[in-house]
């Protein structure tokens, strides 16, 4: 296997880090609320404090690796993960959970935020986009497989079914870092590496429109895409009654069905209608998910079939965008 290839598969595993770390572990939520005997609240925030971990750390994270090379921080956050995975599979109280939960997501911070920087580091122009187009299809391809294993495994492992898979993702993710993955970064910084000159940064990102316009909107659908996978596996689960690997299954097919739809929508027409009418669309798209399901509740109240169309119009919207 080539240096470029283990590097590829590196990338893969990174990326596909923050799903796997998330959406497995959302059908085990109504569980945890009878296993701990604690408010559902406090169970979903188990999984906000995740990607709280994840997002916070992708900032200091950036900076290390120009100074050190991705290698270090990445086999770093990695080990992190691994850990949290192992207590968040041994945890004895729902405080215990939430450490873990946290540990994991300061330690995904690194491989999720790292894995552009690898990208960019070996692959420039045409074929950089034909690699990219390979980790899309590899995000896409987890995102609806994720609900549906998590299921399964809660259905026959109960909820340290999903941790105990994590664990395992991790140790094989360390592993092929640590013995298969060469230091990408030949330009490393020699700018010293302070908290001034990393918010000045980050400061001159602010100035540019057309940066934070995009981050905006894409923290904006993030944000109502997060809010529905915390909230769905109660719906289904707790509310209309669905097993956890129904629950799965359901997710599956509808986040295929819509991603697929997005995608050949997205191929066709992009070119004729440009990239603005794309966004627009896809955050129309969203708006409606959220509209039908807020109209349709207030009329008639929860529908198992108005949820499912729901979801469907936000993960169609939020993945043109």
């Amino acid at each position: 296997m080539t240096v470029s290839q283990r590097t590829f598969i590196v990338v893969i595993l990174s990326a596909v880090l923050a799903v796997a770390g998330s959406e497995i572990y959302a059908p085990s939520l109504p569980h945890l609320v009878r296993e701990f005997n604690v408010s559902l609240h406090l169970v979903q925030w188990s999984m906000a404090i995740y990607m709280i971990g994840i997002c916070t750390t992708q900032l200091v994270y950036g900076p290390i690796s120009d100074q050190l090379g991705r290698r270090k921080p990445m086999i770093f956050g990695m080990t992190l993960f691994t850990l949290g995975a192992i207590l968040g599979a041994t945890a004895q109280s729902m405080e215990a959970l939430l450490i873990a939960r946290f540990i994991q997501g300061v330690g995904a911070g690194g491989p999720t935020g790292l894995w552009r920087s690898t990208f960019r580091d070996i692959y420039h122009g045409s074929e950089l986009a034909h690699k990219a187009s390979y980790v899309t299809l590899a995000i896409s391809a987890v995102l609806p497989i994720s609900p549906a294993l998590g299921g399964y495994l809660e259905s026959v492992f109960g909820w340290q079914g999903s941790f105990v898979f994590m664990t395992i993702y991790g140790v094989f993710s360390f592993l092929f870092l640590f013995f298969g993955f060469q230091e990408t970064n030949k330009s490393l910084s020699t700018d010293p590496l302070t908290i001034r000159s990393t918010m000045k940064t980050y400061w001159a990102f602010t100035k540019n429109r057309i940066f934070m316009g995009g981050t905006i909107v894409t923290s904006l659908i993030f944000g109502v895409k997060f809010s529905a996978a915390v909230a769905t596996p109660v719906f289904f689960i707790k509310s209309l009654g669905l097993t956890p690997l129904e629950f799965g299954w359901v997710t599956t097919i509808n986040v295929a069905a819509s991603y697929t739809l997005s995608s050949l929508y997205n191929t066709r027409m992009v070119k004729k209608k440009g990239v603005a009418f794309m966004l627009r669309l896809g955050m129309a798209s969203v708006f409606t998910a959220g509209l039908l399901l807020g109209v349709s509740y207030l009329l008639i109240g929860l529908n198992t079939f108005l949820l499912i169309l729901s979801l469907f119009c936000l993960y169609f919207g939020g993945a043109l965008v």
